[in-house]
């Protein structure tokens, strides 16, 4: 069979796949938290072991792959909520957070604060500090920029 054909087909699969990620990070664009997808493409030539291939041939032999995707750890936009416990982070890094599976990074910064005082994710996971579990003191609360409440 053709090898065009191939090349063709492989094409139309990789395109899809990748139009399936857009979707995905469409669909997923107001979700608090959510980090992107971002697919990473391979080529593949089909070599033979006859002399060296043309151009015409070379790229009826060239086959397009989706290698993978990878994470998009740029930093989304935000937005103020009204809620003095929903926090962001401005550049790199994550919130972690303690689950029954593990920690949980995430830059969901959607907090609430439970009934034993503590700081919790929308989930009701425990919210990690660098101590452990972050204890919010009664009374009103403001966090300062540089992350220690006050």
């Amino acid at each position: 069979m053709d090898s065009g054909y191939y090349a063709a087909c492989s094409a139309l699969k990789t395109q899809s796949n990748a139009l399936e990620i857009a979707a995905n990070n469409i669909a997923n664009a107001s979700t608090a938290g959510y980090r992107g997808q971002i697919p990473s493409f391979e080529a593949l030539l089909v070599q033979n072991a006859g002399p060296p291939m043309g151009n015409w041939e070379r790229l009826v032999n060239e086959h397009a792959t989706l290698h993978g995707s990878r994470l998009d750890l740029g930093q989304g936009a935000l937005e103020h909520s009204g809620n003095p416990l929903d926090l962001a982070i401005e550049g790199p890094g994550f919130f972690s957070a303690q689950t029954k599976a593990g920690t949980l990074y995430t830059r969901n910064g959607t907090f609430r604060v439970s009934a034993a005082g503590q700081l919790v994710t929308a989930a009701g996971d425990p919210v990690l500090g660098m101590s452990g579990v972050i204890t919010v003191p009664s009374g009103p609360v403001a966090v300062s920029p540089d992350g220690p409440c006050q």
